[in-house]
């Protein structure tokens, strides 16, 4: 579910102010369940309020990452927009 939110808020951000593309995103099928655990974040010896944190397999998160800067360039966005630089 939150994969679709993250990808649903990428592709209407990036798509802003271009024209209609027919790119389609395609949502990759994960090798493992994303596991969801309380973290902390800890910047320069200050804890921060517990969280809740995903995991996932590396080349999992990457096949998401590279899909969605994917479709924000498709949807007309810039490499700086898209993060692809």
């Amino acid at each position: 579910m939150l994969l679709l939110g993250l990808v649903a808020v990428l592709s209407w951000g990036c798509s802003l102010g271009a024209g209609p593309s027919s790119y389609r995103v395609k949502v990759p099928i994960l090798t493992l369940e994303a596991r969801t655990f309380q973290c902390r974040e800890d910047r320069l010896g200050q804890v921060i309020e517990p969280r809740e944190c995903v995991a996932l397999l590396r080349s999992d998160y990457e096949k998401i990452v590279r899909e969605l800067k994917a479709a924000c360039l498709a949807l007309g966005g810039s490499p700086e927009d898209c993060q692809t630089e």
